[in-house]
């Protein structure tokens, strides 16, 4: 039982950390998902062939070009969203109140987001399906055949499902939802997890993964109905005064945002795709388990400023912008302290492994470039809090920066991993880490003295 001075002790470390709700979920599923990563290794290493686990990973990758559809969108809504619902508050069961431009103006936003997506959707599966084909059938040979099509195709349809749900998770994040959302992604997690897990033990093969995105799809569509159906049915019937202008209200920022977002795939998805392309399954494997574990705790690192980013924008709507240095600066140096302290525990691990399991740590590259990746993971922090401060301002002024970096990066990797290999993709990974630091400070200085001071 909690005595009144251990639960004093207990509130004042919360804030410490500065965890409210918000970021003990996020961090909560940050967690968990950093102790699913090494457990899902095992039991890839210990269910699947080395030819196998790249096969799975590469899928992953591919997977992930959702993006080439998306275009930035759904962060441009929660930045939008946020801006409205600076003059907005809930009010029971499930509905909003406040100013009637700002509801109409949400509620334009909500129409053509799911419109959007929703055609959006349809493209991304057409396009997955007949991409993966070409790039998983131009596999380099070997002896051990992978029956991935089926697998793949459905893939493809839950991925393109999943898209359509979109607006729904930015629009609520937009609406200080965090805390929710949150929860809904710990739960998330979890499910994933437990039946990804017991597919792999009963022979499912590539088909788990499958399995384990329709159950988070469904446990999904049944949080969103039963908890925000009200909600997103009362936008619906809300009166739109002035429908929302993709050409003259969107477009401004998405095409910025869509850009970065699209040169962030070539920095941070084309990894595994290019080495099983070069090097073939068994390397693209290690690859995509090494990158998995790296991202997972990368992931938790972030959190602190991730649940912050709609804050971000309502401190911005009301020019508090002392509250707002304050605010990112500390939570940014949470994530950079969290990082830090995630690479010295991946370290341990690491050496663990060489010595008590060997064959599980085949699995993973050498110890130079998981190194070198983490220290560019570590450093990726300080230039997550300066795009996070700025685009609360709803402008991309690290536009070129990304195109210059995406572009050179994807033709570094592609050449890399045919004549280095992942010790070649790692060194240019942290090297366009630290040109990012050193370019987008300067331009983080700049803006900020231009549109604060």
């Amino acid at each position: 039982m909690r005595t009144p001075a251990t639960s004093l002790a207990f509130n004042r470390f919360l804030r410490a950390i500065d965890s409210d709700r918000a970021v003990l979920w996020g961090l909560s599923g940050k967690m968990f998902a950093a102790f699913v990563g090494p457990v899902t290794a095992i039991l890839i290493a210990y269910c699947f062939s080395p030819e196998l686990q790249g096969y799975y990973y590469t899928f992953l990758s591919l997977a992930a070009m959702q993006i080439f559809v998306e275009l930035g969108l759904s962060g441009v809504i929660t930045t939008f969203a946020s801006h409205e619902w600076a003059r907005l508050t809930w009010s029971k069961p499930n509905g909003i109140e406040g100013d009637s431009e700002a509801l109409s103006r949400l509620s334009g936003l909500a129409v053509f987001s799911f419109r959007w997506f929703v055609t959006a959707a349809a493209i991304l599966i057409l396009l997955l399906v007949v991409a993966g084909f070409i790039f998983l059938s131009g596999a380099p040979s070997s002896e051990y055949k992978v029956a991935w099509q089926g697998p793949w195709i459905g893939l493809c349809i839950v991925t393109g499902i999943n898209v359509m749900l979109v607006p729904a998770w930015a629009i609520l994040q937009g609406c200080g939802q965090i805390k929710h959302i949150y929860f809904y992604r710990f739960i998330e997690t979890v499910l994933r997890a437990l039946v990804m897990w017991a597919a792999l033990l009963m022979g499912a093969g590539l088909w788990a993964v499958v399995i384990a995105s329709c159950a988070a799809l469904l446990w999904a569509i049944n949080y969103l109905w039963s908890r925000y159906g009200s909600f997103f049915s009362s936008l619906r019937h809300i009166k739109t005064l002035e429908p929302i202008a993709w050409k003259h209200d969107i477009l401004p920022l998405q095409w910025r945002i869509a850009l970065s977002w699209l040169s962030g795939y070539f920095m941070f998805s084309l990894f595994t795709p290019a080495l099983f392309y070069f090097q073939g399954p068994v390397v693209a494997g290690q690859m995509g388990m090494t990158w998995a574990l790296i991202g997972g705790l990368s992931g938790l690192a972030g959190t602190w400023l991730q649940v912050k980013v709609p804050e971000f924008g309502s401190l911005v709507v009301q020019r508090k912008f002392p509250a707002l240095d304050h605010l990112v600066r500390k939570a940014g140096m949470i994530s950079f302290a969290v990082a830090c302290l995630s690479a010295i525990l991946l370290f341990g691990v690491l050496m663990g492994l060489d010595s008590y399991a060997p064959g599980l740590r085949g699995r993973l590259l050498p110890m130079l470039p998981i190194m070198l990746f983490m220290a560019a993971e570590v450093l990726h922090q300080i230039s997550f809090a300066q795009s996070s401060y700025l685009r609360a301002f709803k402008q991309e002024p690290f536009l070129v920066l990304s195109l210059v970096l995406g572009l050179t990066v994807g033709i570094s990797v592609i050449v890399s991993a045919k004549y280095f290999g992942a010790t070649g993709i790692s060194v240019v990974y942290l090297t366009a880490v630290l040109i990012a630091i050193a370019w987008g400070s300067r331009i983080f200085v700049r803006c900020r003295r231009e549109w604060i001071c």
